[in-house]
């Protein structure tokens, strides 16, 4: 009996192990493949836009020199990037949508897509708008002693936006670009990562969940630091990604997150207003204070919904 017995625990063992293993491919594998399907897109959408910009800049300038014409070609692309990632989002969204109606892949992750209460899409809306201006206005202080390179990646990267269509850009930099954004980011990464070092723990506790949030936070928010492509924006998007997990895991819903990056982009706008009418500093402390009291009640509204 002894040996019959601990044979089958012995099977028991080895099946948990297998199930461990294919979870955690698993887990490595759907994000991986909802981050290449973006960067397909990305690059396709490109690659056509190069092509019909260089074919309609050939055309309309028949005599222009080769260097020229390209040098012509690329502005063109530079002042039509909103326009660009516009349709970037939008693709990819089409066939993520058609893919998840299919396959519900998200459950994989873990991921649901639960509607915010009210309270907490208002605090989301002020906490995006409040932090927002905080690092906008805060960078502005800090450029004096910033290396020059890191202010003028960041500052190439916040204008290449800029060309084009004013409402194409606002619909790209403040809508599209967020939702893109977080769910492959807050929605897939972070959740693989957390589900995976769930998985690594023989007995799961309520302290290796939470240590299991804290590394995929961090994780997440280095990535998506490195994502941004410059070492200033890699700073504050990374600082930015830990504010947004942290309502994700608060509210339960990745759209709470989605209105915190919304308002986060849209921020330059108000912090131009608030910083002419009160100053820089004066803008960051007021908006220190203000984010610390709605990230308080915002925590309290969250509790009251679980309890």
């Amino acid at each position: 009996l002894y040996h019959f017995f601990g044979g089958i625990s012995n099977m028991e063992e080895t099946k948990n192990k297998y199930f461990k293993v294919i979870e955690t491919v698993k887990s490595i594998l759907v994000p991986l493949a909802v981050f290449f399907a973006f960067l397909v897109v990305n690059f396709s959408v490109q690659f056509i836009f190069s092509i019909a910009f260089s074919a309609y800049t050939a055309i309309n300038n028949p005599n222009l020199e080769l260097s020229k014409l390209e040098s012509k070609a690329t502005d063109l692309i530079y002042k039509n990037i909103s326009l660009m990632y516009l349709i970037i989002s939008v693709a990819f969204l089409l066939i993520f949508i058609l893919v998840q109606k299919k396959t519900k892949f998200s459950k994989v992750v873990n991921l649901e897509y639960k509607k915010p209460a009210f309270p907490v899409v208002v605090m989301s809306l002020l906490l995006g708008t409040f932090v927002g201006v905080v690092l906008n206005a805060g960078i502005t202080i800090m450029t004096k002693w910033l290396p020059e390179s890191w202010v003028e990646g960041n500052k190439e990267s916040v204008e290449s936006f800029q060309g084009g269509n004013e409402l194409i850009m606002l619909i790209a930099v403040v809508i599209c670009a967020p939702i893109v954004e977080e769910l492959i980011f807050r929605g897939f990464i972070y959740n693989g990562l957390k589900k995976i070092f769930n998985i690594i723990p023989k007995e799961p506790t309520k302290k290796t969940g939470l240590v299991s949030m804290i590394i995929s936070a961090i994780i997440t928010s280095a990535l998506f630091g490195v994502y941004h492509g410059n070492i200033l924006q890699a700073l504050y998007t990374g600082f930015l990604s830990l504010f947004m997990v942290w309502i994700f895991e608060m509210s339960g819903s990745l759209i709470s997150s989605m209105i915190v990056h919304c308002m986060f982009n849209f921020a330059g706008t108000p912090t131009y207003y608030l910083t002419n009418g009160i100053g820089e500093v004066a803008s960051v402390i007021l908006c220190s204070v203000l984010s610390v009291i709605v990230v308080i009640v915002t925590y309290r509204i969250c509790r009251i919904k679980t309890e």
